[in-house]
């Protein structure tokens, strides 16, 4: 049933089009029936029905459909049925067009009232929410509408058409006679009733022809000083009716336009159709006068109009009654339940989302607005009620239960803490406990002086009053105390013996592993079941950390830990509940090495797919401004956009959030680019979440300026906006994992789709870049190290990867992979490819190198060396800095520069650092890749990089000397550079070299380079 039906009004009549054409049909008559919902805000009137069956009429004609708010949408039409969807003409201009408000259709001469039928069944009605919508449908059988004649329309009973001027003039005795050939007469105003022709020409306002001024002619009326037959010499001092020569009385009303010496009386319309005049014209008004009227209204005589079919219904807004019941059982700590089976709705309704209140003894109970409630000791004895309340959207009215008696027994105990010696539970008044099934009992609710690692069973009770016995003992609680015990039970290593056998009590081990083993695994067992962690790391031999601390469950191995060449130190730190740590160590030592390859990362782990439901919240509140459903996987969800407004008006800074708890697809649809500008207006947030990935909707970050521009400014409320989460395709998974195989990394994440769309009249555009850096999340499989992450990466078609800045980071006790990206949508995963080069091993760039190298920015020189000391030059440098800032992307236009060719590893990446203006060509119209980079070169497109994210404010000389003037050399800095230099230096990604040197002159070196993109991305957060 359609949420929201209440009076039906059936208003029955008959009209013809062209009487005098065709002979008028045996009367019939339309029910609009019941509306059949289609979805929450759309019906259908699949069981309207004629009384009549049939051909309609011989010469065909005619029939509307009309609402006053919402739209409508057509089916298929039958063969003989048209949709006027250009309308008519009159004299030029368009009328009768078919609208979404006002569909019109034709019908031929065959047509029958089931065709009609058909087509009014199939139509598709959305109605405006929490208003009521009238439905107008109207037939008019005796000839389709044609150009020259618009359609009947009709005030207080009285039937008028406009028909155009039979040639290029038409005097007062042509309009007369036009009049007349259509069975009526021209409009006989009367002087002290100006509303009523202001209604009537208002409905033919279309047809204003310029006059001057603010005037406009619209229609010669019935008032002149001519007789018949000429109507063309004055006989009379003022102005009569045609149809019985009495006299109108306009000559001297407030709205007569004096224009001179006159024989007619014509009607205008002012040019904002809000008020009319009559204006005096002589007898070469509308022939050589230079003003000529499209046409003429006529009046249709009285009994002309005869057989018009029309029928209104009303569908307004659902009333609730009937009653509510309570469930459950009446004790403290028990949970009641408003029962709604007993509600009724009038029409029926299964989208009203009602609001919940519970009173004690009539007063409402503070927070109590769910439809459940947990009973409290404050409720014993009292009368317990539910208010139901309609959501005034779908349905008005309320209902209130009757009382459900108070509570006797309390909930079980509630642990508050513990200690390996002590429980302290929440401690309610009025309330006693017991630790040996109630065969003590104390007020307190802590008690001491137990044994660690051990299980008690803990129960409650209300206490015994001087009316009153005690309540019954609640169920009970069980709860352990927590355990010291910090040692285990054994430990072992993959490939290994230890050294000596392992005991408990010996904390220190030794073996080794041939050159060939480059990894191992680590398996712990526990003695106590409750334990708080046991963590396993390993060190190289110069004490760095390779990899760890990794979680370890008790007795199963860990993920592969990688063995460098030489002494690994091997960390197992078991911590206790009560904090209590015991570190084991062993000393692996794996023999020199014939390779430099390393071992590849395990492949990760699942997700496991939690409940279904789609949730939506603003400010961590549940909130139901959207609703979802889910088929094959892909949940839909439909966004409320006037729910969401209303969120969005309350303040700035909302949070709104909608949650999709599981690994399905998402696809989420209802809102526009208004709400867009809304959300960054008020600087409000709103996150699109499931177990693959939180998209925040970067609304702050779009312009919708250029968007618009693209459908000519089209309004924002207009465009609409799509969002969706999936799987990527499984070719793209395919090819990106063929690619990390070649690559020689492992990608960790499956990738995973992100989109968003704008939608304009069928055209659908994706945004261009983003105007700064936003955001996005890419789940991590359950139970990953998260130090085990070096990077997010957007998937490109063919299975390639670009690095984008990442940090990882923990929401809700998951870890996530943050994404920095100026991109709107694209295919991201994330990547495993630990670097570590031999050349650079004792060089203080180590950490640098080996990062920015992991995340694809800067590749080695071979033989898995760096070349750390070898000079930049300036293709190296556009690639770093391109690929650092994630700006890569394929179908790269060809380079501006002459010397940078197409298949050059590096005009991609030149192309792009161009575009961004990070680099810069020559005056020859060369790049000159192959230059080497001095430090100053380097520093000012360092700072440029530095712009590109966070658009720094200018410095003043003042300030630029007091930051360089620590530096000795600062003299030797180029003026170009020294600004760039100082906002380095302050944002603390430039530093000297030695002694507060800065070196402006000295060729910039690869670790350099590293080091001062790690730093700039650091600075920026754009990584951790």
């Amino acid at each position: 049933m359609l949420s929201a039906l209440i009076a039906i009004i059936m208003v029955l009549t008959m009209m013809p089009l062209h009487p005098l054409e065709v002979k008028a049909a045996a009367t019939s008559t339309i029910d609009l029936g019941t509306p059949v919902s289609v979805t929450e805000t759309t019906y259908q009137l699949s069981n309207a029905a004629f009384g009549s069956t049939g051909v309609v009429n011989g010469a065909g004609g005619y029939f509307t459909v009309a609402v006053n708010n919402g739209s409508i949408a057509v089916g298929a039409l039958p063969s003989g049925i048209t949709e006027l969807i250009n309308g008519i003409q009159i004299s030029g201009i368009v009328t009768d067009q078919s609208t979404s408000v006002n569909r019109v259709f034709n019908f031929s001469n065959g047509t029958t009232y089931e065709d009609i039928l058909v087509v009014i069944q199939n139509l598709t009605f959305a109605k405006a929410v929490g208003q009521t919508q009238s439905v107008t449908v109207n037939v008019t059988p005796g000839a389709p509408l044609t150009d020259g004649k618009t359609s009947v329309r009709t005030y207080n009973g009285r039937h008028f058409v406009y028909v155009q001027r039979q040639a290029a003039t038409m005097t007062f005795k042509d309009a007369v006679t036009v009049a007349t050939n259509n069975s009526g007469h021209l409009l006989e105003p009367k002087a002290n009733n100006p509303q009523e022709i202001f209604a009537i020409a208002s409905m033919f306002k279309e047809f204003k022809s310029v006059f001057r001024g603010n005037w406009s002619f619209l229609t010669f009326i019935s008032a002149s000083k001519t007789t018949a037959p000429n109507w063309d010499t004055s006989s009379y001092s003022d102005t009569r009716y045609v149809s019985n020569g009495q006299s109108t009385g306009l000559d001297t009303s407030n709205e007569f336009v004096a224009n001179g010496a006159y024989d007619h009386l014509t009607l205008l319309l002012d040019t904002t159709s809000n008020k009319i005049g009559y204006l005096a014209v002589n007898n070469t008004h509308g022939s050589s006068s230079g003003y000529f009227d499209p046409g003429v209204i006529v009046e249709y005589n009285s009994g002309v109009i005869s057989n018009n079919i029309t029928a209104t219904k009303y569908i307004g807004v659902s009333e609730m009654g009937g009653s509510v019941g309570i469930s459950g059982v009446a004790k403290v700590g028990e949970t009641l339940t408003a029962d709604l089976s007993g509600i009724t709705y009038s029409p029926d309704t299964p989208y009203n989302v009602p609001t919940y209140q519970w009173y004690r003894n009539g007063v409402a109970i503070t927070n109590a607005t769910g439809s459940s409630y947990m009973l409290t000791t404050d409720d014993f004895g009292s009368d317990i009620t539910v208010m139901v309340t309609a959501d005034d959207t779908h349905a008005t009215g309320s209902v209130k239960s009757s009382a459900a008696n108070g509570a006797e027994a309390p909930a079980a105990p509630v642990e508050v803490s513990k200690t390996a010696t002590s429980i302290t539970l929440q401690a309610i008044t009025g309330q006693e406990y017991s630790i040996d099934g109630g065969v003590t009992w104390q007020d307190s609710s802590t008690f001491a002086g137990l044994i660690p690692g051990t299980d008690y069973t803990i129960v409650t009770r209300v206490k015994a009053t001087a009316t009153q016995w005690p309540s019954a003992i609640s169920t009970g609680a069980v709860i352990r105390t927590v355990s010291n015990n910090a040692g285990l039970a054994d430990l072992t290593l993959s490939n290994v013996t230890l050294s000596p056998t392992f005991a408990t009590d010996t904390t220190s081990y030794t073996t080794s592993v041939p050159n060939s083993v480059s990894d191992t695994t680590v398996t712990a067992a526990v003695y106590d079941a409750v334990y708080f962690t046991v963590t396993a790391s390993v060190y190289n031999s110069e004490g760095m950390l390779v990899q760890g601390p990794i979680n370890l469950a008790s007795g199963v191995a860990s993920d592969s830990l990688p063995l460098s060449v030489g002494i690994n130190t091997i960390k197992v730190v078991m911590t206790a509940q009560d904090g209590t740590t015991k570190t084991y160590i062993v000393a692996l030592t794996r023999a020199a090495r014939n390779d430099s390859s390393t071992s590849p990362a395990p492949a990760p782990t699942s997700v496991p797919a939690p409940a279904s439901g789609v949730k939506t919240t603003v400010n961590n509140e549940d909130s139901g401004f959207a609703t979802g459903t889910t088929t094959n996987k892909v949940t839909t969800v439909v966004v409320d956009q006037n729910k969401l407004s209303d969120h969005l008006s309350k303040g700035s800074g909302q949070q709104l959030n909608v949650l999709v708890p599981d690994d399905g697809d998402i696809k989420v649809v209802g809102l526009t680019a208004a709400t867009l500008k809304q959300l960054s207006d008020t600087g409000s947030t709103l996150n699109i979440e499931n177990l693959l990935a939180i998209y925040p909707v970067p609304s702050t970050q779009l312009d919708l300026g250029s968007i618009t521009k693209q459908w000519n400014g089209a309004p924002l409320g207009e465009i609409a906006v799509d969002i969706a989460i999936k799987r990527s395709s499984d070719a793209l998974k395919a090819a990106a994992k063929d690619q990390a195989t070649k690559g020689g990394y492992d990608l960790l994440v499956n990738p995973v789709d992100l989109s968003l769309n704008f939608t304009y009249h069928n055209q659908t555009i994706k945004p261009d870049q983003l105007k700064n850096y936003a955001p996005r999340y890419i789940a991590l499989p359950e139970g990953i190290d998260p130090n085990k992450i070096t990077t997010g990466v957007i998937v490109n078609s063919d299975g390639t990867l670009f690095h984008v800045p990442t940090v990882v980071t923990k929401i809700n006790n998951r870890y996530f992979a943050m994404i920095n990206d100026l991109r709107s949508q694209g295919s991201y995963s994330v990547i495993w490819n630990p670097q570590n080069f031999d050349d650079v091993k004792s060089h203080w760039a180590q950490a640098s190198i080996n990062n920015i190298a992991a995340r694809l920015q800067l590749a080695g020189t071979g033989n898995n060396t760096f070349s750390p000391s070898r000079s930049i030059d300036r293709s190296e440098f556009a690639t770093i800095v391109a690929s650092g800032l994630g700006l890569m992307r394929q179908g790269v236009s060809a380079t501006p520069y002459s010397d940078v060719a197409p298949s050059s590893w590096y005009h991609d990446a030149v192309t792009i650092a161009s575009e961004f203006g990070v680099i810069k060509g020559f005056d020859d119209g060369a790049f000159h890749g192959s230059e080497r980079i001095t430090r100053e070169q380097g520093i000012a497109m360092i700072a440029r990089s530095l712009h590109i994210v966070q658009p720094q404010e200018a410095l003043s000389t003042s300030e630029i000397n007091q930051i360089l003037a620590p530096y000795s050399d600062v003299e030797q800095i180029s003026g170009y550079a020294r600004e760039s230099a100082a906002q380095l230096i302050k944002a603390g990604i430039l530093q000297g070299i030695g002694k507060q040197q800065l070196n402006p002159k000295m060729e910039m070196t690869r670790a350099e380079t590293a080091v001062m993109v790690e730093r700039l991305l650091k600075a920026t957060k754009l990584i951790d």
